[in-house]
């Protein structure tokens, strides 16, 4: 079967609970790094109190019928911080352009 697949970064506006849970207020898409809205435009949404930026991976049929969704959010642990993992959250690899294109000042 033939199929296509599509990236795009997206920064969540996302409020933060102090239990852990997290709830996604506003998605701002983006095929392009420098277009996604800055985490301090996210915060100007009601509720928000914090973003979070994460890079899709879209699977398509021929038909347009979506066939896999994946998330890579970049880490935001002490040792990931601000970086892309290797692998989406489903298994499929992360390609070096978006490492790239988030290593660019």
């Amino acid at each position: 079967m033939r199929t296509k697949t599509k990236y795009e970064w997206d920064r969540e506006a996302i409020q933060r609970h102090d239990c852990g849970e997290v709830d996604i207020i506003e998605h701002f898409h983006a095929d392009k790094l420098k277009d996604v809205w800055s985490h301090e435009d996210a915060l100007a949404i009601e509720d928000a109190n914090d973003s979070r930026l994460v890079l899709i991976r879209d699977v398509f049929a021929v038909d347009g019928d979506l066939l896999d969704r994946q998330w890579a959010y970049l880490g935001d642990g002490e040792t990931e911080q601000g970086k892309l993992p290797e692998e989406f959250d489903g298994g499929a690899r992360v390609p070096k352009r978006f490492h790239l294109e988030l290593a660019k000042p």
